[in-house]
């Protein structure tokens, strides 16, 4: 009797006490509720990041003329200083739309095919870009960004020196030793790739224009309106530059 007599009193403590642990426990989940103490484990903070809204850059281009129809043309080193404004179209899509400016100079020396002839150019250009970026990491601290676009271009200063003398191939039509048409407007097209490490970026691009290939120019003689070659640009870019 004495040992049923102290199971009873063990089961009916026991019981007392999960139910007082019970109900300490709903007490402190509904004054964790209360205060705003409550965490989830599963559910973590996203990352901040931060997308720049302006882009500069310092650009080595090198470039290639070609003329249609002659196996010759003309390589040359340049130099480009742009900026860009860089425009999200929605808040949860990475896609982005760039306008900016930029400023070429580019030169070449001596070329055999055209009486040793040498070349200096200054342009300035407005481009145009759709950029999409993908963000490999967690953090998007890194990214990889697509580009293609389209650009206009002013030719302000196209120069051409052989057998010491100095002529301006933009205005005269094709007197030069290419024979062909240099424009001083153009439009063209680019497309590219961007790496992007927090602020700074580093990128590739090739650009063409869309020029005809030839092109009816009364200039050279009035009486006739001959066909002339058109020189058509051929430039791979490599960018360096800073996001802020």
């Amino acid at each position: 009797m004495r040992q049923i007599s102290k199971l009873i009193c063990f089961t009916i403590i026991s019981c007392l006490s999960i139910e007082a642990r019970a109900q300490f426990t709903d007490d402190d989940d509904e004054l964790s509720d209360d205060l705003g103490l409550y965490y989830d484990e599963d559910e973590e903070e996203k990352p901040q990041h931060r997308e720049y809204k302006n882009l500069i850059d310092v650009q080595y281009t090198p470039s290639r003329y070609t003329f249609h129809g002659a196996s010759s043309s003309i390589l040359s080193q340049g130099f480009a200083l742009g900026w860009a404004r860089s425009i999200q179209v929605t808040e949860d899509t990475p896609l982005f739309v760039e306008l900016g400016a930029q400023m070429k100079y580019d030169f070449s020396g001596e070329v055999k095919d055209h009486q040793n002839a040498s070349y200096r150019q200054l342009a300035f250009r407005i481009p145009a870009n759709v950029v999409y970026k993908f963000y490999p990491s967690r953090t998007r601290s890194f990214a990889l960004a697509p580009m293609a676009g389209v650009f206009c271009q002013v030719r302000a200063m196209g120069k051409e020196k052989a057998g010491g003398q100095s002529r301006n191939i933009t205005d005269n039509g094709n007197k030069n030793t290419t024979g062909a048409v240099w424009k001083r407007f153009q439009l063209g097209w680019q497309a590219g790739l961007k790496m992007y490490w927090d602020r700074y970026y580093c990128g590739f691009t090739y650009a063409q224009d869309f020029h005809d290939r030839l092109v009816n120019d009364s200039s050279v003689d009035a009486s006739k309106g001959e066909d002339k070659m058109i020189c058509r640009m051929h430039e791979y870019s490599v960018h360096l530059g800073i996001c802020f």
